[in-house]
């Protein structure tokens, strides 16, 4: 009897045996024909349109198959398809930084063309009668023909490029316009360069305005001897940083504020500056080294020839 209930249990082991297996091959072959891609899905197999026989089927890419494990992670994707993701991430960077960074080459091109001059004209009509009465009155010491316009660009206060216009005499107009060059290169700082017939050639509101200018044909202020601005040979910067100091006052009156020539503001010309130095080296004389009064603005020159004739 034992005997017999043994064998019913090995039989039954066998079967049972036998079932599973057969459960389990069925099993996996449906879900190797679900994970299995099909020509309608079409997005990672690669069929050639060109084959005669299309009934030729592919092996199961075991390759991207899921594993029984997690779902792969956005890492391992990438990492997958490194040249994809790569290229899409360039060109959206890429179009980010455009629209964010201007090439700084662009903009020094830019500037150099459309915003910096230097040039030196004479005196023409229209110009001669716009000095007429004002900077340039009729006289028997220099003539207009002795003179020369320059149109140059400078670095304002504003850390801005600025065209101005400054008239001086022929003899000097060639260096001035080199040591304006230079300045501008520099970036040293001039608040504008008005002609000062803008100001009815009034040197008082000229200076208050903080103004550059050149040719004005005026006498020396508080006597009755010509100016060396009236030969077009010296030029007045930055006033109020660099005021005119007498015994009379301090002109203009906002110039108070830089009396204390130690200090090192903006637009204040001292012998360790660039503007003195670049001056200085092509033999112009500075006013702050007057002795009577100190003219902290002031550059002049005297003429090669004393003898020169002004109404060449």
């Amino acid at each position: 009897m034992k005997s017999k209930i043994i064998l019913v249990i090995l039989l039954l082991s066998v079967l049972l045996g036998i079932g599973k297996k057969i459960t389990g091959t069925m099993f996996s072959e449906a879900e190797m024909n679900d994970a299995q891609p099909t020509a309608d899905k079409g997005s990672d197999t690669i069929v050639d349109s060109g084959a005669a026989d299309t009934s030729l089927s592919i092996e199961a890419p075991i390759v991207w198959m899921p594993s029984e494990a997690s779902e792969p992670s956005e890492a391992s994707v990438a990492d997958e398809m490194p040249m994809v993701e790569t290229d899409e991430m360039a060109t959206v960077i890429i179009s980010k930084a455009a629209s964010k960074i201007k090439s700084p080459m662009v903009e020094t091109d830019e500037m150099a063309t459309a915003e910096v001059e230097f040039k030196i004209d004479e005196i023409d009509k229209t110009l001669y009668s716009q000095m007429l009465g004002k900077s340039f009155k009729e006289n028997d010491v220099i003539q207009v023909e002795a003179l020369r316009i320059l149109t140059l660009t400078y670095y304002g206060f504003d850390e801005s490029a600025h065209i101005g216009q400054l008239v001086v005499n022929q003899e000097v107009a060639e260096e001035v316009l080199e040591i304006f060059k230079v300045l501008y290169e520099k970036k040293y700082p001039i608040e504008k360069i008005n002609l000062v017939d803008e100001y009815n050639a009034d040197d008082d509101l000229s200076m208050a305005d903080n103004n550059t200018s050149g040719f004005n044909f005026r006498v020396v202020s508080g006597s009755e001897h010509l100016s060396r601005h009236s030969y077009g040979m010296a030029i007045d910067i930055n006033p109020v940083q660099n005021p005119y100091v007498t015994s009379k006052g301090v002109f203009p009156a906002d110039g108070e504020s830089y009396l204390d020539r130690s200090l090192k503001k903006k637009g204040m010309i001292d012998e360790e500056d660039l503007c003195y130095k670049l001056f200085t080296e092509k033999g112009w004389t500075w006013g702050g080294h007057f002795k009577s009064v100190k003219d902290y603005q002031h550059f002049q020159k005297a003429f090669k020839d004393d003898e020169l004739n002004f109404k060449q």
